[in-house]
């Protein structure tokens, strides 16, 4: 599924959607669009929910909170913490930071508050994480057509750094992508890992 369509970027440009003489450019923009949006957002592959298995990083001997590589986080599929099974009650999940907290653990036959190992590789957490074309943030969308937009405009100066006539005048930038679109994928970064 792409993230926009001609439609949009037609529209934002201004040509009516009778007119196909940009439709090549058009199309080819959104492809760079589509393309630049799934791997700022860590989903190269396209809108789909993936699996992946993580290997936490704990820094002490009693860390509660530990953070996984991508999001959002669908569903947890196992986690384990000392090669034991870590139980659905024992976690909680904030599915948009990726921060899995342990809530408590069993010792014996005592439930009491836990922590995640801080061997390395010791925890071992399988989930499901991304956004897929239900769940696609409007923002996402936005950023797509105005990188598409950028690229079509960008196009038609290509190698100019000044466009005039005897009206008017404007800078060409030279942006890959405009910073109104940089400043909305700013927000789904991966701020965890470099």
């Amino acid at each position: 599924m792409s993230l926009t369509t001609s439609a949009k970027v037609k529209a934002v440009l201004g040509i009516p959607a009778g007119v196909t003489f940009h439709d090549a450019a058009i199309s080819a923009a959104i492809s760079y669009a589509n393309d630049a949006v799934l791997r700022a957002i860590g989903q190269p592959g396209g809108l789909v929910a993936t699996t992946r298995t993580d290997y936490p990083d704990v820094y002490s001997g009693n860390q509660q909170d530990i953070y996984l590589d991508r999001t959002p986080v669908i569903s947890i599929i196992a986690v384990t913490n000392s090669e034991a099974v870590v139980e659905t009650a024992d976690y909680r999940l904030d599915p948009y930071t990726g921060m899995l907290r342990m809530t408590r653990g069993n010792i014996g036959s005592r439930r009491l508050l836990a922590s995640w190992s801080d061997v390395p590789d010791d925890v071992v957490v399988s989930y499901l994480y991304g956004y897929t074309s239900a769940t696609v943030p409007a923002k996402l969308v936005r950023a797509a057509t105005l990188i598409a937009v950028h690229s079509v405009e960008q196009s038609r100066h290509l190698g100019k750094g000044r466009v005039r006539n005897s009206s008017y005048g404007f800078d060409v930038d030279a942006f890959a992508i405009p910073p109104a679109a940089a400043h909305i994928l700013s927000e789904f970064e991966d701020v965890h890992h470099p």
